[in-house]
């Protein structure tokens, strides 16, 4: 165990429940307590995989309480930490958001920051933010502290869950700006990055591609980097069908039935499904929607399990005393395994099973009190309707 944390909601005279850390939208009054100790640095570098030269945390306190007034939300928050090397850091922090329109947002922050032998800072930042469709969103900014003034204009489009391109373009004035333009496309097997950032008076610009190989289920996988937890949606010999996480996008399985899910949270709720309407019509599925929690860098496996559905049709006669008597209205029953499929009779002997598995298999006939048995040989097919012909059935005198 790295470190120990509790969260703790206090909301208009509730008893106080444990809750998983996500983040609080004000509703009420509310008061979240958040506590992390962190071990010594010999562990954490162990742990974290960082090198024992990075400066470490060694305790992190931070406090929230949020409420909201006439639909104006209002927050504190008091972070308070200690390092190895750096010291004691603490920010208090209050914020105010408004929504002004459907798609407009207006926030104001007021914040304090003081860190261990550097001068203290006191600032002031605002921003309006506008969404522009579902998923890119235009930011105008303004950031005034004790350093100065700094005036920003961004747009960005953020990164889809599944595969697809994003991109942040910045734009900013002042003291300390920096100006950036980001492209990144996120692809099944890795994601590819072109930047280009503008920092007093210096421009630099980066290429980059990263991916990770993973092992689950039995297979190995190319897919984009790992940050946190991954999962497998499985839908065993059926390809093309669309994965969802958090019902958004995560594309589509291979020939085998397979998608890896490369961003999942661990020790969360994750919602992994797919989509039903791609399921072939031969196919049937119990479930489309599984819930898993993986720990951190580990791994899930969800397998939808499907049905291949057959339909066998076909017509019955009985032989009995050296005649044919078609058993009109009676019933025609096939055992396999453990399981016994039965069909009613048509008036000229029609009937209709699904799902027979192929070789030879236990039949009855039920007609006018008797009993009539043989084997039926199921054959292999592919398609979805098989054609029985006309079956006997020899009945002992």
């Amino acid at each position: 165990v790295v470190g120990r944390a509790a969260e703790v909601v206090l909301a208009d005279g509730d008893c106080p429940v444990t809750k998983i850390a996500q983040p609080v939208r004000p509703t009420g009054r509310h008061a979240v307590i958040r506590m992390s100790v962190v071990p010594a640095a010999d562990v954490m570098h162990i742990a974290a995989g960082l090198d024992r030269n990075d400066d470490q945390a060694i305790y992190r306190v931070n406090a929230f309480a949020g409420t909201r007034i006439n639909d104006v939300d209002f927050s504190l928050n008091v972070y308070h930490q200690k390092f190895r090397d750096l010291g004691k850091t603490q920010q208090i922090n209050l914020t105010s958001s408004l929504r002004l329109a459907n798609r407009l947002n207006l926030s104001l922050s007021v914040f304090h920051t003081e860190v261990e032998r550097l001068r203290p800072t006191t600032g002031l930042f605002a921003a309006l933010t506008m969404a522009i469709g579902r998923e890119i969103t235009a930011t105008v900014s303004a950031n005034a502290d004790t350093a100065g003034t700094i005036g920003t204009l961004q747009v960005q489009k953020s990164r889809p869950l599944g595969t697809g391109w994003s991109y942040l373009a910045q734009a900013s004035a002042g003291p300390r700006a920096v100006s950036v333009a980001d492209v990144q496309y996120q692809g099944d097997y890795g994601l590819y990055e072109l930047d280009a950032t503008h920092i007093n008076g210096n421009t630099t610009a980066t290429v980059s591609a990263a991916g990770a190989l993973t092992f689950i289920g039995g297979d190995a996988f190319l897919t984009r980097p790992v940050q946190d937890a991954y999962g497998l949606i499985r839908v065993p010999g059926v390809g093309g069908i669309t994965g969802y996480i958090s019902h958004q996008d995560a594309g589509k399985t291979d020939r085998d039935g397979n998608l890896l899910v490369p961003n999942l949270l661990s020790y969360y709720g994750n919602q992994l499904g797919i989509e039903p309407q791609d399921i072939p019509l031969d196919y049937s599925v119990a479930e489309t929607e599984r819930t898993v929690a993986p720990f951190y860098r580990g791994g899930a496996v969800v397998s939808f399990a499907v049905k291949k559905l057959q339909a066998f049709q076909g017509k019955i006669k009985l032989r009995r005393d050296g005649a044919q008597v078609i058993p009109a209205y009676g019933d025609f029953s096939v055992t396999i395994a453990d399981q016994t499929l039965t069909s009613p009779i048509g008036g000229e002997g029609e009937f209709y099973l699904e799902n027979l598995a192929a070789g030879v298999q236990p039949a009855i006939v039920h007609y006018e009190g008797d009993v009539c048995r043989f084997e039926l040989t199921v054959p292999h097919a592919d398609g979805r309707f098989v054609r029985l012909g006309t079956l006997t059935c020899v009945q002992s005198p």
